[in-house]
């Protein structure tokens, strides 16, 4: 009876031992997976690369939610938000990028005059002050004047990421 229990027992051990198996590898989720996003559209099969969320940069009243979108390098929309009215744009806004380092890039764009709030900033990888350094104010001059907004650490960063991941995408 003592053998029969102890085969049992090493069967049984044996099984539990070897039998088994490890859990697969969860897939890291990495910084560039929670900020952008590659879609398709199923009518027409484009595809698209950008921010999966708008990041949004000043108070509830004015400011603007930043979209980031690749194409021949890089679109950044800025949506320009001054409480309820519609914010006006003529030609060429420009837009003034303060640095926490105390240095500053003046840019242009090459948008057109309208009152739908949108503004589309060009970048490439030349672009190394955007993907290198901390934002700490932007400056978007509208017809009426312009919209400022002060971005917090987590903002400026979150905008130096999303960024260069939209750089590094596919590469």
């Amino acid at each position: 009876m003592k053998i029969i229990y102890t085969t049992l027992f090493i069967l049984i051990s044996t099984f539990c031992i070897f039998g088994q198996r490890k859990a697969p590898a969860k897939t890291p989720v990495t910084a560039c997976s929670r900020l952008i996003e590659k879609t398709t559209d199923k009518m027409t099969d484009y595809t698209s690369i950008g921010s999966k969320n708008a990041l949004r940069v000043g108070n509830t009243y004015s400011g603007f939610n930043i979209e980031f979108i690749k194409s021949n390098g890089g679109i950044i929309f800025f949506r320009l938000i001054e409480g309820d009215r519609k914010v006006c744009i003529d030609d060429a806004p420009k837009i003034i990028i303060l640095f926490t380092d105390g240095t500053k890039i003046t840019k242009k764009t090459n948008d057109k005059s309208d009152c739908d709030g949108l503004v589309a900033l060009g970048v490439d990888t030349t672009d190394t002050e955007l993907t290198n350094k901390m934002i700490e104010t932007i400056r978007i001059y509208t017809r009426e004047g312009s919209i400022e907004a002060d971005f917090t650490p987590l903002q400026a960063r979150t905008f130096r990421t999303t960024l260069n991941c939209l750089f590094s995408y596919g590469k």
